[in-house]
Protein backbone atom coordinates (compact mmCIF):
# COMPACT_ATOMS: atom_id res chain seq x y z
CA UNK A 1 0.00 0.00 0.00
CA UNK A 2 2.86 2.23 0.87
CA UNK A 3 4.34 1.90 -2.60
CA UNK A 4 1.28 2.51 -3.98
CA UNK A 5 0.80 5.62 -2.29
CA UNK A 6 4.21 6.99 -3.54
CA UNK A 7 3.71 5.96 -7.13
CA UNK A 8 0.22 7.43 -7.06
CA UNK A 9 2.01 10.73 -5.38
CA UNK A 10 4.41 10.91 -7.92
CA UNK A 11 1.87 10.38 -10.97
CA UNK A 12 0.16 13.52 -9.45
CA UNK A 13 2.90 15.44 -9.31
CA UNK A 14 3.46 14.61 -12.85
CA UNK A 15 0.25 15.87 -14.06
CA UNK A 16 0.17 18.85 -11.84
CA UNK A 17 3.40 20.30 -12.67
CA UNK A 18 3.47 19.23 -15.95
CA UNK A 19 6.40 17.56 -18.59
CA UNK A 20 8.29 18.38 -21.34
CA UNK A 21 8.45 14.29 -21.81
CA UNK A 22 5.32 11.87 -22.62
CA UNK A 23 7.66 9.14 -21.74
CA UNK A 24 8.31 10.48 -18.20
CA UNK A 25 4.10 10.81 -17.52
CA UNK A 26 3.86 6.66 -19.60
CA UNK A 27 6.36 5.73 -17.09
CA UNK A 28 4.66 6.97 -14.29
CA UNK A 29 1.53 5.74 -15.25
CA UNK A 30 2.55 2.37 -15.81
CA UNK A 31 4.49 1.77 -12.69
CA UNK A 32 1.42 3.52 -10.89
CA UNK A 33 -0.57 0.27 -12.85
CA UNK A 34 1.92 -2.18 -12.34
CA UNK A 35 1.62 -1.05 -8.24
CA UNK A 36 -2.01 -1.23 -8.60
CA UNK A 37 -2.51 -4.45 -10.31
CA UNK A 38 -0.10 -6.08 -7.74
CA UNK A 39 -1.86 -4.80 -4.95
CA UNK A 40 -5.32 -5.73 -5.98
CA UNK A 41 -4.29 -9.06 -6.87
CA UNK A 42 -2.97 -9.89 -3.23
CA UNK A 43 -6.12 -8.63 -2.02
CA UNK A 44 -8.11 -10.27 -4.15
CA UNK A 45 -6.55 -13.83 -3.46
CA UNK A 46 -6.99 -13.35 0.53
CA UNK A 47 -11.02 -12.25 -0.23
CA UNK A 48 -11.35 -15.43 -1.78
CA UNK A 49 -9.52 -17.49 1.17
CA UNK A 50 -11.35 -15.78 3.46
CA UNK A 51 -14.91 -15.99 2.01
CA UNK A 52 -15.26 -17.48 -1.26
CA UNK A 53 -13.07 -20.60 -1.25
CA UNK A 54 -15.98 -23.49 -2.40
CA UNK A 55 -15.65 -21.14 -5.61
CA UNK A 56 -13.06 -21.60 -8.46
CA UNK A 57 -10.58 -18.66 -8.01
CA UNK A 58 -10.79 -17.40 -12.16
CA UNK A 59 -14.89 -18.10 -12.20
CA UNK A 60 -15.17 -15.64 -8.90
CA UNK A 61 -13.39 -13.10 -10.50
CA UNK A 62 -15.83 -12.80 -13.44
CA UNK A 63 -18.79 -13.17 -11.02
CA UNK A 64 -17.72 -10.90 -8.63
CA UNK A 65 -15.20 -8.32 -9.81
CA UNK A 66 -14.18 -7.42 -6.50
CA UNK A 67 -13.36 -3.91 -6.03
CA UNK A 68 -11.02 -2.68 -2.50
CA UNK A 69 -11.50 0.79 -1.56
CA UNK A 70 -8.63 0.47 0.03
CA UNK A 71 -6.45 -0.43 -2.86
CA UNK A 72 -7.93 2.02 -5.29
CA UNK A 73 -8.10 5.35 -3.37
CA UNK A 74 -4.97 4.62 -0.89
CA UNK A 75 -4.35 7.64 -0.36
CA UNK A 76 -7.80 9.37 0.47
CA UNK A 77 -9.19 6.20 2.56
CA UNK A 78 -5.29 6.46 4.52
CA UNK A 79 -6.77 10.19 5.20
CA UNK A 80 -10.27 9.47 6.50
CA UNK A 81 -12.21 8.85 3.31
CA UNK A 82 -13.82 11.17 1.02
CA UNK A 83 -14.54 15.04 1.53
CA UNK A 84 -17.59 14.53 -0.42
CA UNK A 85 -19.69 12.17 -2.16
CA UNK A 86 -22.66 12.83 -4.67
CA UNK A 87 -24.39 10.59 -6.96
CA UNK A 88 -27.82 9.07 -8.70
CA UNK A 89 -27.81 5.33 -7.64
CA UNK A 90 -30.03 2.51 -8.91
CA UNK A 91 -33.38 2.31 -8.44
CA UNK A 92 -32.98 -1.43 -8.33
CA UNK A 93 -34.83 -4.10 -5.96
CA UNK A 94 -32.40 -6.39 -4.28
CA UNK A 95 -34.77 -9.30 -3.58
CA UNK A 96 -37.54 -10.16 -6.03
CA UNK A 97 -39.46 -13.01 -7.92
CA UNK A 98 -38.88 -13.55 -11.70
CA UNK A 99 -39.03 -16.08 -14.21
CA UNK A 100 -37.55 -19.25 -14.15
CA UNK A 101 -34.67 -18.37 -16.41
CA UNK A 102 -33.58 -15.36 -15.14
CA UNK A 103 -32.77 -14.66 -10.85
CA UNK A 104 -32.74 -11.87 -8.86
CA UNK A 105 -29.54 -9.80 -7.57
CA UNK A 106 -29.40 -11.58 -4.18
CA UNK A 107 -29.61 -15.18 -5.92
CA UNK A 108 -26.41 -13.84 -7.39
CA UNK A 109 -24.37 -11.38 -4.85
CA UNK A 110 -25.08 -11.92 -1.15
CA UNK A 111 -25.01 -9.01 1.03
CA UNK A 112 -23.99 -9.21 4.32
CA UNK A 113 -24.37 -6.70 7.54
CA UNK A 114 -26.03 -4.23 6.20
CA UNK A 115 -28.17 -2.46 8.93
CA UNK A 116 -30.70 -1.30 5.40
CA UNK A 117 -31.01 -4.87 3.96
CA UNK A 118 -34.78 -4.53 5.08
CA UNK A 119 -35.34 -1.71 2.79
CA UNK A 120 -34.15 -4.74 -0.54
CA UNK A 121 -33.42 -1.99 -2.67
CA UNK A 122 -29.60 -1.18 -3.86
CA UNK A 123 -29.74 2.77 -3.56
CA UNK A 124 -29.90 1.90 0.17
CA UNK A 125 -26.87 -0.09 -0.13
CA UNK A 126 -25.16 2.51 -1.99
CA UNK A 127 -25.60 4.91 0.72
CA UNK A 128 -25.21 2.85 3.64
CA UNK A 129 -21.18 2.10 1.89
CA UNK A 130 -20.91 5.90 0.96
CA UNK A 131 -21.19 6.63 4.83
CA UNK A 132 -18.62 4.12 5.22
CA UNK A 133 -16.16 6.22 2.72
CA UNK A 134 -16.65 9.42 3.81
CA UNK A 135 -14.80 11.24 6.37
CA UNK A 136 -15.86 12.31 9.96
CA UNK A 137 -16.59 15.96 8.24
CA UNK A 138 -17.66 14.49 4.65
CA UNK A 139 -20.62 15.74 2.82
CA UNK A 140 -23.04 14.05 1.08
CA UNK A 141 -25.58 14.16 -1.79
CA UNK A 142 -27.87 11.84 -4.00
CA UNK A 143 -30.83 12.07 -5.96
CA UNK A 144 -33.18 9.03 -4.64
CA UNK A 145 -36.90 8.35 -5.49
CA UNK A 146 -39.33 10.65 -3.00
CA UNK A 147 -40.03 7.00 -1.64
CA UNK A 148 -36.39 6.57 -0.07
CA UNK A 149 -37.58 9.42 2.42
CA UNK A 150 -41.63 8.61 2.76
CA UNK A 151 -42.44 4.92 2.81
CA UNK A 152 -42.55 2.40 5.70
CA UNK A 153 -39.93 0.61 4.56
CA UNK A 154 -37.66 2.57 4.52
CA UNK A 155 -37.69 3.17 7.99
CA UNK A 156 -33.91 1.65 8.50
CA UNK A 157 -32.26 3.60 5.45
CA UNK A 158 -33.70 7.21 7.68
CA UNK A 159 -32.80 5.98 10.51
CA UNK A 160 -29.06 5.49 9.38
CA UNK A 161 -28.55 8.87 7.67
CA UNK A 162 -30.27 10.51 10.89
CA UNK A 163 -27.14 9.02 13.04
CA UNK A 164 -25.62 12.28 14.13
CA UNK A 165 -26.05 14.20 10.45
CA UNK A 166 -28.16 16.85 9.49
CA UNK A 167 -30.06 16.37 6.26
CA UNK A 168 -31.69 18.88 4.07
CA UNK A 169 -34.59 17.00 2.19
CA UNK A 170 -35.75 18.45 -1.11
CA UNK A 171 -38.67 16.73 -2.69
CA UNK A 172 -40.38 17.17 -6.20
CA UNK A 173 -43.23 16.18 -7.69
CA UNK A 174 -43.97 14.76 -11.21
CA UNK A 175 -46.50 16.66 -12.05
CA UNK A 176 -46.92 19.23 -14.19
CA UNK A 177 -43.11 19.01 -14.73
CA UNK A 178 -40.42 16.49 -13.48
CA UNK A 179 -36.52 16.30 -12.75
CA UNK A 180 -35.74 13.48 -15.12
CA UNK A 181 -36.54 14.87 -18.83
CA UNK A 182 -38.69 11.94 -20.26
CA UNK A 183 -38.94 9.82 -16.82
CA UNK A 184 -42.49 10.82 -14.59
CA UNK A 185 -40.61 10.21 -11.04
CA UNK A 186 -41.56 11.85 -8.16
CA UNK A 187 -37.71 12.46 -6.59
CA UNK A 188 -35.77 13.31 -3.96
CA UNK A 189 -32.50 14.98 -3.13
CA UNK A 190 -30.74 14.04 0.31
CA UNK A 191 -28.18 16.27 1.45
CA UNK A 192 -26.51 15.81 5.00
CA UNK A 193 -23.21 16.39 6.65
CA UNK A 194 -21.86 15.19 9.87
CA UNK A 195 -20.95 17.78 11.84
CA UNK A 196 -24.51 19.62 11.66
CA UNK A 197 -27.49 17.64 13.49
CA UNK A 198 -30.60 19.87 12.93
CA UNK A 199 -33.13 18.63 9.97
CA UNK A 200 -34.72 20.37 7.27
CA UNK A 201 -37.20 19.56 4.66
CA UNK A 202 -39.72 20.40 2.23
CA UNK A 203 -42.98 20.00 0.70
CA UNK A 204 -43.78 17.92 -2.55
CA UNK A 205 -43.20 20.46 -4.65
CA UNK A 206 -44.87 21.06 -7.44
CA UNK A 207 -43.35 23.66 -10.69
CA UNK A 208 -43.37 24.23 -14.35
CA UNK A 209 -41.09 23.67 -16.98
CA UNK A 210 -40.44 27.35 -16.94
CA UNK A 211 -39.18 27.54 -13.79
CA UNK A 212 -36.05 24.71 -14.35
CA UNK A 213 -33.51 27.08 -14.72
CA UNK A 214 -33.87 28.46 -10.95
CA UNK A 215 -35.91 25.96 -9.32
CA UNK A 216 -33.35 25.66 -6.74
CA UNK A 217 -33.94 29.33 -5.84
CA UNK A 218 -37.61 28.27 -6.12
CA UNK A 219 -38.41 26.71 -3.11
CA UNK A 220 -37.29 26.64 0.98
CA UNK A 221 -36.74 24.37 3.84
CA UNK A 222 -38.10 24.58 6.96
CA UNK A 223 -36.47 22.94 9.89
CA UNK A 224 -38.65 19.94 11.68
CA UNK A 225 -38.33 19.68 15.27
CA UNK A 226 -37.59 15.99 16.62
CA UNK A 227 -41.74 15.18 17.35
CA UNK A 228 -42.42 16.18 13.44
CA UNK A 229 -39.61 13.46 12.77
CA UNK A 230 -40.52 9.95 14.97
CA UNK A 231 -39.56 7.45 12.01
CA UNK A 232 -40.09 9.03 8.76
CA UNK A 233 -39.64 12.99 7.97
CA UNK A 234 -43.18 15.35 7.93
CA UNK A 235 -42.91 16.97 4.74
CA UNK A 236 -43.88 20.51 6.67
CA UNK A 237 -42.83 23.48 4.64
CA UNK A 238 -44.51 26.09 6.88
CA UNK A 239 -44.72 26.90 10.38
CA UNK A 240 -48.63 27.62 9.81
CA UNK A 241 -48.90 23.65 9.19
CA UNK A 242 -46.78 22.90 12.32
CA UNK A 243 -49.60 25.10 14.33
CA UNK A 244 -52.10 23.19 12.13
CA UNK A 245 -51.37 19.67 13.05
CA UNK A 246 -50.25 20.87 16.87
CA UNK A 247 -54.07 21.39 17.23
CA UNK A 248 -55.52 18.45 15.53
CA UNK A 249 -53.50 15.79 17.17
CA UNK A 250 -55.17 16.49 20.42
CA UNK A 251 -58.03 14.49 18.74
CA UNK A 252 -57.73 10.69 19.47
CA UNK A 253 -57.31 9.05 16.02
CA UNK A 254 -60.25 8.16 14.03
CA UNK A 255 -59.08 4.35 13.87
CA UNK A 256 -61.12 4.26 17.24
CA UNK A 257 -63.88 3.91 15.01
CA UNK A 258 -63.09 1.34 12.97
CA UNK A 259 -65.09 -1.73 12.74
CA UNK A 260 -64.11 -5.19 11.46
CA UNK A 261 -67.24 -6.38 9.53
CA UNK A 262 -70.62 -4.10 9.58
CA UNK A 263 -73.19 -3.12 6.90
CA UNK A 264 -72.06 -0.01 6.93
CA UNK A 265 -69.40 0.86 4.84
CA UNK A 266 -67.21 3.30 3.43
CA UNK A 267 -65.54 2.99 -0.13
CA UNK A 268 -62.01 4.78 -1.26
CA UNK A 269 -59.75 3.62 -3.60
CA UNK A 270 -55.63 3.30 -2.34
CA UNK A 271 -54.45 4.16 -5.59
CA UNK A 272 -54.71 7.13 -7.98
CA UNK A 273 -56.73 10.48 -6.97
CA UNK A 274 -53.38 13.00 -7.27
CA UNK A 275 -54.87 15.80 -5.92
CA UNK A 276 -58.44 14.73 -4.26
CA UNK A 277 -59.06 11.55 -2.10
CA UNK A 278 -62.79 10.37 -2.93
CA UNK A 279 -64.74 8.34 -0.39
CA UNK A 280 -68.14 7.33 -1.25
CA UNK A 281 -71.34 5.20 0.42
CA UNK A 282 -71.65 2.94 -2.51
CA UNK A 283 -69.78 1.25 -4.85
CA UNK A 284 -68.12 2.87 -7.99
CA UNK A 285 -69.04 1.47 -10.74
CA UNK A 286 -65.73 -0.57 -12.39
CA UNK A 287 -66.35 -3.62 -15.13
CA UNK A 288 -63.65 -5.44 -17.49
CA UNK A 289 -63.58 -7.15 -20.29
CA UNK A 290 -61.65 -10.54 -18.81
CA UNK A 291 -63.54 -9.75 -15.45
CA UNK A 292 -60.89 -8.97 -13.50
CA UNK A 293 -61.87 -7.06 -10.11
CA UNK A 294 -60.28 -3.89 -8.90
CA UNK A 295 -57.28 -4.32 -6.31
CA UNK A 296 -57.18 -0.64 -5.86
CA UNK A 297 -61.08 -0.63 -4.07
CA UNK A 298 -61.11 -0.43 -0.46
CA UNK A 299 -63.91 -0.67 2.65
CA UNK A 300 -63.55 0.60 6.07
CA UNK A 301 -66.69 -0.49 8.53
CA UNK A 302 -68.30 1.90 11.07
CA UNK A 303 -70.51 0.84 13.94
CA UNK A 304 -73.34 3.18 12.92
CA UNK A 305 -74.42 5.12 9.49
CA UNK A 306 -73.82 8.12 11.13
CA UNK A 307 -70.30 7.50 11.60
CA UNK A 308 -69.61 6.34 8.08
CA UNK A 309 -71.11 9.62 7.34
CA UNK A 310 -69.02 11.70 9.19
CA UNK A 311 -66.00 9.84 8.37
CA UNK A 312 -66.59 10.10 4.61
CA UNK A 313 -67.13 13.46 5.42
CA UNK A 314 -63.60 14.46 7.23
CA UNK A 315 -61.77 11.69 4.42
CA UNK A 316 -63.30 13.42 1.45
CA UNK A 317 -61.87 17.28 2.70
CA UNK A 318 -59.28 19.44 1.88
CA UNK A 319 -57.73 18.73 5.88
CA UNK A 320 -57.14 15.58 5.05
CA UNK A 321 -55.96 15.45 1.72
CA UNK A 322 -53.09 18.19 3.39
CA UNK A 323 -52.95 15.33 6.06
CA UNK A 324 -52.32 12.57 3.42
CA UNK A 325 -49.65 14.94 2.18
CA UNK A 326 -47.38 15.51 4.65
CA UNK A 327 -47.95 11.84 5.54
CA UNK A 328 -47.74 9.74 2.73
CA UNK A 329 -45.43 9.12 -0.68
CA UNK A 330 -47.72 11.29 -2.24
CA UNK A 331 -49.05 8.33 -4.78
CA UNK A 332 -51.10 5.80 -2.29
CA UNK A 333 -53.49 5.79 0.16
CA UNK A 334 -52.70 3.61 3.20
CA UNK A 335 -54.17 2.34 5.97
CA UNK A 336 -51.38 4.64 8.07
CA UNK A 337 -52.66 7.94 6.94
CA UNK A 338 -56.82 7.01 7.88
CA UNK A 339 -55.40 5.06 10.96
CA UNK A 340 -53.22 7.90 12.18
CA UNK A 341 -55.75 10.83 11.15
CA UNK A 342 -56.94 12.56 14.86
CA UNK A 343 -61.12 12.94 14.69
CA UNK A 344 -62.77 12.18 17.51
CA UNK A 345 -66.25 12.32 16.07
CA UNK A 346 -67.94 11.86 19.86
CA UNK A 347 -66.51 15.10 20.71
CA UNK A 348 -68.03 17.13 17.54
CA UNK A 349 -70.64 19.37 18.73
CA UNK A 350 -74.25 18.66 17.88
CA UNK A 351 -74.72 21.36 15.65
CA UNK A 352 -71.52 20.83 13.57
CA UNK A 353 -72.99 17.43 13.24
CA UNK A 354 -75.95 18.43 11.36
CA UNK A 355 -73.96 20.25 9.85
CA UNK A 356 -71.19 17.93 8.62
CA UNK A 357 -73.60 14.81 7.65
CA UNK A 358 -75.64 17.82 5.55
CA UNK A 359 -72.67 18.52 3.49
CA UNK A 360 -71.23 14.78 3.12
CA UNK A 361 -74.63 14.47 1.36
CA UNK A 362 -74.49 17.10 -0.80
CA UNK A 363 -70.83 15.94 -1.46
CA UNK A 364 -72.07 11.96 -1.90
CA UNK A 365 -74.76 13.52 -4.71
CA UNK A 366 -72.40 15.61 -6.40
CA UNK A 367 -70.21 13.07 -6.66
CA UNK A 368 -72.26 10.82 -8.24
CA UNK A 369 -73.87 13.41 -10.54
CA UNK A 370 -70.92 14.68 -11.57
CA UNK A 371 -69.19 11.78 -12.55
CA UNK A 372 -68.90 10.32 -16.16
CA UNK A 373 -68.49 6.79 -17.62
CA UNK A 374 -65.06 6.05 -18.97
CA UNK A 375 -63.83 3.14 -20.98
CA UNK A 376 -59.90 2.40 -21.56
CA UNK A 377 -58.31 -0.40 -23.65
CA UNK A 378 -54.96 -2.14 -22.57
CA UNK A 379 -52.65 -4.65 -24.51
CA UNK A 380 -52.18 -6.76 -21.27
CA UNK A 381 -56.02 -6.65 -19.81
CA UNK A 382 -58.13 -5.69 -22.30
CA UNK A 383 -60.36 -3.01 -22.35
CA UNK A 384 -62.60 -1.46 -18.88
CA UNK A 385 -65.54 0.83 -17.80
CA UNK A 386 -64.81 2.55 -14.89
CA UNK A 387 -66.80 5.58 -13.34
CA UNK A 388 -64.55 8.84 -13.43
CA UNK A 389 -65.68 11.51 -10.98
CA UNK A 390 -64.96 15.08 -11.01
CA UNK A 391 -64.22 16.02 -7.14
CA UNK A 392 -63.15 19.65 -8.60
CA UNK A 393 -66.77 20.21 -9.32
CA UNK A 394 -67.70 19.68 -5.97
CA UNK A 395 -64.76 21.79 -4.51
CA UNK A 396 -67.71 24.38 -2.70
CA UNK A 397 -68.94 21.97 -0.94
CA UNK A 398 -65.80 20.41 0.97
CA UNK A 399 -65.01 24.10 1.55
CA UNK A 400 -68.43 23.76 3.70
CA UNK A 401 -67.27 20.95 5.62
CA UNK A 402 -63.20 22.23 5.89
CA UNK A 403 -65.25 25.37 7.65
CA UNK A 404 -67.02 22.84 10.19
CA UNK A 405 -63.96 20.83 10.71
CA UNK A 406 -62.07 24.04 11.65
CA UNK A 407 -64.75 25.00 13.94
CA UNK A 408 -64.12 21.50 15.37
CA UNK A 409 -60.66 21.64 15.81
CA UNK A 410 -60.56 25.79 16.65
CA UNK A 411 -58.91 26.65 13.51
CA UNK A 412 -57.72 30.63 13.22
CA UNK A 413 -58.99 32.36 10.18
CA UNK A 414 -55.78 31.90 8.71
CA UNK A 415 -55.37 28.50 9.00
CA UNK A 416 -58.79 27.64 7.52
CA UNK A 417 -57.52 29.60 4.55
CA UNK A 418 -54.63 27.61 4.28
CA UNK A 419 -56.54 24.34 4.31
CA UNK A 420 -58.97 25.47 2.21
CA UNK A 421 -56.65 26.68 -0.38
CA UNK A 422 -53.45 24.44 0.28
CA UNK A 423 -52.30 23.39 -3.27
CA UNK A 424 -55.58 25.15 -4.97
CA UNK A 425 -53.05 26.44 -8.38
CA UNK A 426 -53.19 22.48 -8.89
CA UNK A 427 -56.11 20.89 -7.89
CA UNK A 428 -58.23 23.59 -9.82
CA UNK A 429 -56.28 24.78 -12.59
CA UNK A 430 -55.72 22.74 -16.19
CA UNK A 431 -52.72 21.40 -14.43
CA UNK A 432 -54.86 19.00 -13.20
CA UNK A 433 -56.32 17.89 -16.87
CA UNK A 434 -53.28 16.43 -17.50
CA UNK A 435 -53.50 13.60 -15.91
Amino acid sequence: CELVAKAFKRFKEIQIEGYDNKVTFSQSKQQLNERLNKLKSSLDAILHKQHYEGVEYNKWLETHKPFHWFAEFYEIMESGGFDVIIGNPPYVVYTRKIGKNKVSIADRYKLKNYKTLSTNNLYSFCIERSYLLQNKAGKFGMVLPFGATSTPNMIDLVKLVRENKGLWISNYDERPSHLFSGVCLQITILLSSTNLTENNVTKLIHWNTEQRNYLFNYFFYENIAEKYFINLPLKLNYYIEKLILNKISKNIKISKYFRKSTPHKAYYKSAGGRYFKIFTDFIPEFSSSDETVSTAKKEIYFSTKTEKELAIGAFSSSLFYWFWRINSDCRNLTAKELNNFPLDLKLISELNVDKLLLDTRKLLRGLKSNSIEKLAKYEASGSLTYQEFRPKLTKHILDNIDTVLAEHYGFTEEELDFIINYDIKYRMGKENNEE
